[in-house]
């Protein structure tokens, strides 16, 4: 299960449609984080798996 639908299949093709809403996201999560290296991933377009996982956590809600 991934927070961006059944639509996304793990494949490349999949990976470039969805990235502009996955680094969307991972902005917001980023941005409420203290870690600075996080931030800086997330801003040179890159998901670290912690906020991977904090978005995977929200979509349980």
């Amino acid at each position: 299960h991934t927070p961006y639908g059944p639509e996304f299949k793990r494949t490349r093709t999949a990976w470039e449609a969805h990235r502009p809403k996955v680094i969307e996201d991972a902005k917001k999560i980023a941005a409420d984080m203290k870690d600075e290296r996080v931030k800086k991933m997330v801003a040179e377009g890159q998901v670290p798996e912690i906020v991977a996982l904090i978005a995977y956590l929200n979509s349980l809600k």
